[in-house]
């Protein structure tokens, strides 16, 4: 079996109308999870936390994490203990040491590792392995190299990062040094949450989220490309499911193509195991 880890909010809502909290979030946030059993093997992050957001796990089975709240990004060992952290708390900006609600991070072979920031910059940020500053792009618009909430990112085995342009319906490619490679887009695609790059299947896989002026949920796709970006799979609300109405915001895919996705309509986590044709 493999363990899963989960970032969740316990008892804090999301504010639709005024700022953000201020107080943390008092029961634990992060879960280690059986991913057979769903039984929670660990758990940690008690009062760390005002907004927890975007996870990542590096191939050293540390755990990145995002708090929008905080405008902070966080490193810490599977156990727990912190290694280091970026951003000023509760201090919002746009240059080398702050962030403005930052969404995601993708962590590449070398150990440099690039941040989505995210509701507040619309830019990407690459830093290195200790966390120094390298260079950043992007501003908010919808050109090329342009983003309204970037809001998930992960990386391909050529080190390209792949960028949920989450409000321009649209995912965008990068090569390693933020030069724009391509985009995947196409009508039929609502708001693109998140992104997941299966190493192992040289897949792109990702979510999109319909809502009737972007308050009422209509249902949320989980997408497969090919090489081409063209989409190769398609189930959710299209059809293939028959589950209770969703809203998806994060995705990952396991060794075994197994794909978990983070329903924030439903406060769970749903599991599709890949179906072998015969």
């Amino acid at each position: 079996n493999q363990n899963i880890f989960i970032f969740h909010r316990a008892s804090r809502e999301w504010p639709l109308i005024g700022s953000m909290p201020e107080t943390f979030i008092k029961e634990n946030t992060v879960l280690m999870v059986d991913n057979e059993s769903g039984e929670i093997l660990k758990s940690w992050g008690g009062n760390l936390f005002i907004m927890p957001h975007g996870l990542t796990i590096d191939k050293e089975n540390n755990v990145w994490v995002t708090d929008v709240g905080l405008h902070q990004i966080f490193k810490f060992t599977p156990e727990g203990k912190l290694l280091f952290k970026l951003g000023e708390a509760n201090v919002a900006g746009k240059d080398q040491t702050h962030f403005n609600r930052p969404t995601d991070v993708a962590v590449a072979n070398d150990g440099s590792f690039y941040v989505s920031d995210g509701y507040g910059n619309s830019r990407i940020v690459k830093f290195s392995p200790t966390g120094n500053y390298l260079f950043e792009w992007g501003k908010k618009g919808d050109k090329q190299g342009e983003f309204i909430i970037p809001h998930g990112i992960d990386l391909d085995v050529n080190g390209n990062l792949y960028v949920a342009d989450r409000e321009n319906n649209r995912i965008q490619l990068f090569d390693s040094t933020g030069n724009y490679l391509t985009e995947f887009s196409d009508k039929s695609f609502g708001r693109i949450f998140s992104v997941a790059f299966d190493k192992n299947s040289k897949k792109l896989f990702s979510i999109d989220d319909i809502s009737f002026l972007k308050l009422i949920p209509r249902g949320s796709d989980i997408f497969s490309f090919d090489k081409s970006g063209k989409v190769k799979t398609r189930f959710g609300r299209s059809g293939l499911y028959d589950g209770e109405l969703s809203l998806y915001h994060d995705i990952a895919v396991d060794k075994e193509q197994d794909i978990y996705v983070g329903d924030i309509l439903g406060n769970s986590v749903q599991k599709f195991k890949k179906v072998i044709s015969r």
